[in-house]
């Protein structure tokens, strides 16, 4: 399960709100998906130096997007699958074209 924080940054709902019902092992477990998804994506690039800084256009469109999206009907309906898993998309799809886009010469 992932937080969706776009409501509390949109001040709609408490922090309280937000985590109500979830106990200390959820919200540890997802910490440590966040965690593992960072690393996940710097693993590759062993020579990295990385700084974030948000792009607030940017971060204003990723936060309109749904949190989640229930593909469950497709796949019963068309027995469709996806083709990328997050694992796929770091490994065959993310880290190459972030190595491509930043090796030095």
């Amino acid at each position: 399960a992932m937080l969706d924080f776009a409501a509390y940054r949109a001040k709609t709902v408490t922090y309280n709100d937000l985590v109500a019902g979830l106990g200390i092992d959820d919200l540890r477990a997802l910490t440590n998906e966040m965690v593992d998804t960072m690393l996940d994506l710097i693993a590759g690039c062993t020579d990295a130096d990385v700084t974030f800084h948000p792009d607030v256009k940017r971060e204003a469109i990723i936060d309109s997007w749904p949190a989640d999206i229930d593909d469950s009907a497709a796949r019963m309906d068309w027995e469709w699958a996806p083709e990328y898993d997050a694992d796929r998309a770091f490994s065959d799809y993310l880290i190459p074209r972030i190595k491509e886009r930043y090796t030095r010469p």
